[in-house]
C-alpha cells in the first residue's frame, strides 16, 4: 500500500523551478519625478505614511509663499521617531501634462525631501506596477503613467537606534 514518492517529488522540482522564472516585486524604495512651479522634485512614494510630508529646504526651492505657521507633532510608524510639523500648504504637483492637488504637512527636516503618502496615494487612485516600473494615478483623460527606476542614483539616509550601542576604540593610545 506505500505509493511511490517519485513523482510528488519531481513535481514539486517542477514547482520550484517555475518560481524562480517569475518576476518578483521590487522591495526597493519608489521615486517619482514632478514639477511643482516650474521646479523638478523628487519624490518618494510611501504607502504606509497617511499623510504627505514636504521638508523646510524643498520648500524653500520652490518659490512657495509664506507658510502658515503650526505647532504640532507627527509620530512614525515605529512608534518612537517624531517630526516636528512647521506648518500645512498646498501644492500642485505636475505629472506630463496634470496637475494634481495636494495639502501637505512641512517638517524642519526628515530623510527625504519630498515623501508622499497615502493621502495622495488614494485620491489619485495610484497603482504601483512593479513589473513594468511605473506609477499610473486617475485623471479626467484616463489613467497617467509615471515611470521610476529601480537603481537610485543619489540616496542618504540619516539612521536613528532605538537603544545605546557602544562602539568600542579599535587602538587605545
Amino acid at each position: 500500500m506505500n505509493k511511490p514518492r517519485q513523482p510528488l517529488v519531481k513535481s514539486i522540482a517542477q514547482h520550484n523551478a517555475l518560481n524562480q522564472n517569475v518576476k518578483k516585486s521590487n522591495p526597493s524604495l519608489i521615486f517619482i519625478n514632478t514639477h511643482i512651479n516650474g521646479s523638478r522634485l523628487r519624490a518618494m512614494i510611501d504607502t504606509g505614511a497617511t499623510h504627505s510630508f514636504i521638508t523646510q529646504g524643498a520648500i524653500s526651492t520652490l518659490y512657495h509663499s509664506a507658510i502658515p505657521p503650526c505647532d504640532s507633532i507627527a509620530q512614525l510608524g515605529d512608534g518612537q521617531t517624531t517630526l516636528k510639523i512647521v506648518g500645512e500648504v498646498q501644492l500642485f504637483l505636475q505629472f506630463n501634462k496634470i496637475f494634481t492637488p495636494l495639502n501637505v504637512l512641512v517638517v524642519k527636516t526628515m530623510n527625504t525631501d519630498f515623501i508622499l503618502g497615502s493621502d495622495w496615494c488614494t485620491k489619485n487612485a495610484a497603482r504601483i506596477d512593479y513589473e513594468n516600473n511605473q506609477v499610473s494615478i486617475r485623471s479626467s483623460c484616463g489613467r497617467v503613467f509615471i515611470p521610476y527606476h529601480k537603481s537610485i542614483d543619489c540616496l542618504t539616509l540619516d539612521v536613528k537606534s532605538i537603544n545605546v550601542i557602544h562602539i568600542p576604540p579599535r587602538e587605545s593610545y
